[in-house]
This record gives C-alpha cells, sequence and structure tokens, in this order.
C-alpha cells in the first residue's frame, strides 16, 4: 500500500481491509456509517462488550466518543480500538488538533503579531525621518 500507510504506530500492510469498521464479535451490528477525512460517524448494537475494530492508520489527534463520553483508544496494533458495552450506541471519532499543534498554531499567530507591529513600527520610522530630513 505504500509508505503512507506505514507509519510509528502502524507497521507494513499488505492488503486494506474489506470493512472500515468492524465489531471484535459477529453478532455485534454496526450501522448508519458516515465517513469523512476527519470524523467518523455510527451506531453499534451489541448484545456484549466487544471491541471495535476501525481500519484507519492511528494518529494521536483521533478521539473516540461513545454516547458522548470519551472513550480510550488502543492503538497497539497500529489501528483504532476501543472497548463497547452491551446496547446500543452511537459512536463519533473525531481527528482533533493535538496539544503540540494548539502550540504551533499559538506561536504562529504570535509570530504574525509581532510581524505586524515590526512592520508598523519601521513605517513610523520611516515616516518620522523623512520628516526630519532636509
Amino acid at each position: 500500500l505504500g509508505n503512507s500507510f506505514s507509519t510509528k504506530w502502524l507497521p507494513w500492510q499488505n492488503a486494506r481491509e474489506e470493512k472500515k469498521i468492524e465489531p471484535n464479535v459477529s453478532e455485534t451490528k454496526v450501522t448508519g456509517v458516515s465517513l469523512s477525512p476527519d470524523r467518523y460517524t455510527f451506531q453499534v448494537n451489541s448484545a456484549r462488550r466487544d471491541t471495535i475494530i476501525v481500519h484507519t492508520s492511528y494518529y494521536p489527534g483521533w478521539r473516540v466518543y461513545v454516547d458522548e463520553r470519551s472513550e480510550e483508544i488502543d492503538y497497539t496494533h497500529g489501528d483504532i480500538r476501543f472497548p463497547v458495552s452491551g446496547g446500543i450506541h452511537s459512536i463519533v471519532m473525531s481527528l482533533e488538533s493535538t496539544s503540540d499543534q494548539k502550540i504551533a498554531h499559538l506561536i504562529s499567530f504570535f509570530s504574525l503579531c509581532v510581524l505586524v507591529v515590526l512592520i508598523i513600527i519601521r513605517k513610523r520610522i520611516e515616516k518620522a525621518n523623512k520628516l526630519n530630513s532636509p
């Protein structure tokens, strides 16, 4: 599948999985699947506790919410796995900014503000110099 699918968390994959989302137990049903690049939504109906396997390469920004409650992700296999209890559950997976990304955004914004202030100061100094020169 190429190097883009081999990450720190996911070893080399020879083939894609047939289903994007599947339960560990065959009796568990996954329905209402809606996939976008940064958000997956679906419903799970399970008679007992199960592990849901999402065949997407793990990245630290992925978050899983089961019935609007955050759930721990098991990424030891390189994909995304999380537990669900028996019953009907609404699942939302979203790719959110990591704390490192948020810090980088703040640094970029601060740097842009400093740059704008420096440009304004330079223009004022140039203008003052023109007024003071003969």
